[in-house]
């Protein structure tokens, strides 16, 4: 490990004064690089408003938990680099949400057919608004889905797996994947519409 990263660090982790105002202002052109990068890749446009968020969510998680996070960090490469793939990861995930939430709203309940979305590019929010709207839709849904519902959400929506293969992982017919599959789509209709959007 790099001496400045592991002085660094061990001073945030033993919480001194300072130290983590000093680890945000040297990393935030960090993250913010590596966020705006996935960001502009994945959609055209400005990515400046919708980075800000993303880069508030990086720090966040590696707060969490008295630092779980920053503990990971095994000195392998210097730490900004690991920061860089940390708040890519990040954002690709929240991309993958994102595009999973779209998904779910745009279910076509025809059993022939799996999903209609008019554009598969993901469109990224376009204001901080939008994403809360999203993360709240999120949040309400999976208050309302039963273990089963939310492990078909996740593989079928965020790790994009084929009903045939959800159906074998979670070992039930495939007729009683379109079960659970219409009753997601239900219940995102009834959270969207109590939402009133």
């Amino acid at each position: 490990m790099h001496p400045d990263d592991k002085e660094l660090l061990e001073k945030i982790l033993s919480k001194e004064a300072q130290a983590w105002e000093s680890f945000v202002v040297q990393f935030m052109p960090v993250i913010q690089k590596a966020i705006q990068q996935v960001l502009a890749n994945s959609a055209q446009g400005d990515v400046v408003d919708e980075s800000n968020e993303l880069i508030t969510d990086v720090f966040l998680c590696l707060l969490e938990n008295d630092f779980r996070r920053l503990r990971q960090f095994r000195g392998e490469s210097r730490l900004s680099t690991w920061l860089y793939t940390v708040s890519e990861n990040r954002t690709k995930d929240f991309l993958k949400k994102q595009k999973a939430l779209i998904d779910i709203i745009s279910i076509d309940d025809d059993r022939d057919q799996a999903l209609q979305v008019p554009d598969k590019k993901l469109s990224v929010p376009e204001n901080l608004e939008h994403i809360e709207v999203m993360r709240s839709f999120y949040k309400k849904l999976l208050e309302v889905l039963s273990d089963q519902e939310k492990v078909f959400l996740e593989l079928h929506y965020f790790q994009e797996k084929t009903l045939q293969d959800v159906a074998g992982e979670m070992k039930i017919s495939i007729n009683n994947l379109y079960v659970i599959k219409h009753r997601v789509k239900k219940k995102a209709d009834e959270v969207l519409a109590a939402s009133g959007k």
